[in-house]
């Protein structure tokens, strides 16, 4: 079946159809707050100062794994309950569970704030450094953003996947951008890390009240007035898998900036963060295309239609390769020029860049892998994978960084990337038969369906 004739049959599907129709309107919205975010972070870099913006940047990466910590995979049991509930009628369990997840990130925050606060005035005394500044202002964030990812998942879960990322991705850096400004003019000094980092905070609860009042709206009346009924043994048992896989991933992500800065390298941090964040410009696609797919996987596996699960996997992966592959080759050209936006001194993340781009290359090459395994059968074995692929990252991030700076955080990503990927398409090769690359070949079959 050709690509034209097999998007004709999806089209015939309203579910198809309204995956397609949230999908590009989600698409617009991420490409809206990828230039907000980009340009918000420019004026970061410009007003702060290469030493700030690199405390502001490796202040922000630890935020972004402590709020999964608080998590604890609460938003993904949102995700996967809710709809269930509401089908079936479970107000009472569709409230309890609302209600668990925020006390739970709630509590989690409190000490984890509390247990941030001692290790900093531990090891640092009463004289903060910038940095431990930063770090300090940056647990604020972990309530916040905590309770942010529980009301962004219970809109996804009641069907509001655009209204669900506006707040954070349109609204937040908007309110940073202009509080930044605002007091970089009324005051007429240079802001500090720490600083920035405080109307970040500021700028993140604006945007979580405004998601509130939509949810509010939008939740169905008999779960506001149901009878709290909870299921926290089973809860807590879906949570622990999920969050392995939420932490892995995130260390997957985040570990080269980490190294990087418990390395001495704190200054790098920024230079290395604003190359990265120009090539997350190539992952637009996999956002936009990866919300169709994943929720087809499942479907198609279920019905055991392995001819058009197949066709799927083939024609999602190219057109992701496709995007990524033009931005790819715009930024090898522009990247230099890009990063002088920020400041001179980010241009020599110019060869950080083009690694971290052939890394997005080779992710796209292989197409939505991660997705077929989490929506099949195996999702253990690809949380086993990304550890496996933590771990190496660690232990190249560590020998690379030392002798290659910049670069030696990127090449580990690379590294990195290809292994997971390589080790995910062999795997779902052998037990499903399937190739979810762009090339053209297939088992006939398997037994391991």
């Amino acid at each position: 079946m050709c690509g034209k004739q097999w998007f004709e049959q999806l089209k015939e599907n309203s579910l198809t159809t309204y995956l397609l129709r949230t999908a590009g309107l989600s698409m617009a919205v991420r490409i809206a707050s990828a230039l907000l975010v980009f340009g918000m972070h420019v004026i970061l870099a410009r007003l702060l100062g290469v030493e700030a913006y690199s405390s502001y940047i490796y202040a922000l990466s630890w935020a972004s794994l402590w709020i999964l910590l608080a998590l604890f995979g609460s938003d993904f049991v949102l995700l996967k309950c809710l709809p269930t509930y509401e089908v079936e009628g479970q107000w009472g369990a569709f409230r309890g569970l609302l209600h668990r997840s925020r006390e739970g990130v709630i509590l989690t925050s409190v000490l984890l704030i509390i247990g941030i606060v001692l290790i900093i005035y531990g090891s640092r005394g009463e004289h903060l450094s910038p940095v431990a500044k930063a770090l300090l202002m940056a647990s604020l964030l972990i309530p916040v953003m905590g309770l942010t990812s529980l009301r962004m998942a219970a809109l996804r879960a009641l069907k509001r996947p655009v209204q669900a990322i506006i707040p954070d991705a349109i609204v937040r850096p908007l309110l940073l951008g202009v509080l930044v400004l605002l007091i970089y003019y009324w005051s007429g000094e240079q802001l500090q890390g720490w600083q920035a980092m405080g109307l970040n905070v500021l700028a993140a609860f604006g945007a979580f009240l405004l998601g509130s009042l939509w949810l509010q709206r939008v939740l169905p009346q008999k779960a506001k007035s149901a009878v709290l009924h909870c299921k926290q043994r089973y809860w807590l048992g879906l949570a622990l898998p999920l969050f392995m896989t939420a932490i892995l991933s995130a260390l997957l992500s985040k570990m080269d900036i980490l190294v990087l800065g418990l390395m001495g390298e704190t200054q790098s941090v920024g230079i290395y963060t604003v190359a990265a964040r120009i090539t997350d410009l190539a992952l637009l696609a996999f956002m936009a295309v990866e919300s169709i797919v994943a929720p087809m996987i499942a479907e198609f596996y279920a019905k055991r239609d392995y001819d058009q699960l197949q066709d799927l996997l083939r024609l999602s992966a190219r057109n992701i390769f496709a995007f990524v592959l033009a931005v790819s080759l715009i930024l090898t050209f522009t990247g230099r020029w890009v990063l002088s936006w920020f400041g001179e001194e980010f241009i020599l993340g110019y060869w950080s860049l083009l690694i971290l781009l052939g890394a997005h290359l080779i992710h796209a090459f292989c197409g939505s892998v991660s997705f077929l395994l989490l929506m099949t059968k195996y999702q253990v074995q690809a949380t086993v994978i990304f550890g496996v692929g933590a771990a190496l990252n660690l232990f190249l991030s560590v020998g690379l960084i030392p002798l290659y700076g910049l670069e030696g955080a990127a090449l580990a990503t690379l590294l990195t990337t290809l292994f997971w990927n390589a080790a995910m398409v062999t795997y779902a090769y052998k037990r499903l038969g399937l190739n979810v690359t762009i090339l053209r070949f297939r088992i006939v079959s398997c037994n391991s369906r």
